[in-house]
């Protein structure tokens, strides 16, 4: 994956990071299970709005969702490789095998 233009707009980037976490989620579900409003969370993926999360609730909607694509968007546009680490040897192996073959 290349930097697709992530730091020329980050409210974009940061609502498409929300987004992508929360896509395919029960919100409302999710929204109070993290003390939040359905709202906020819809607002916060909206890039044309200016309601954004914080770091902290940021990583807790990583937390509930076990949906980490936003990492590895954000790693990659930082230059770097996000490889699982809880699996066992050979599926790591073939994650970094499957990242590599992505890269440019």
């Amino acid at each position: 994956m290349k930097d697709d233009g992530f730091w020329e707009d980050l409210d974009a980037s940061a609502a498409d990071l929300v987004r992508d976490t929360i896509l395919g989620e029960n919100v409302e579900k999710l929204a109070q299970a993290l003390g939040k409003s359905p709202d906020l969370l819809y607002k916060a993926a909206n890039p044309t709005t200016i309601q954004q999360l914080n770091l902290k609730q940021f990583l807790a909607l990583l937390q509930k969702t076990k949906n980490y694509r936003a990492l590895k968007r954000l790693s990659a546009a930082c230059g770097f490789l996000l490889i699982p680490i809880n699996t066992n040897t050979l599926e790591g192996l073939k994650a970094l095998v499957k990242a590599l073959e992505g890269m440019p």
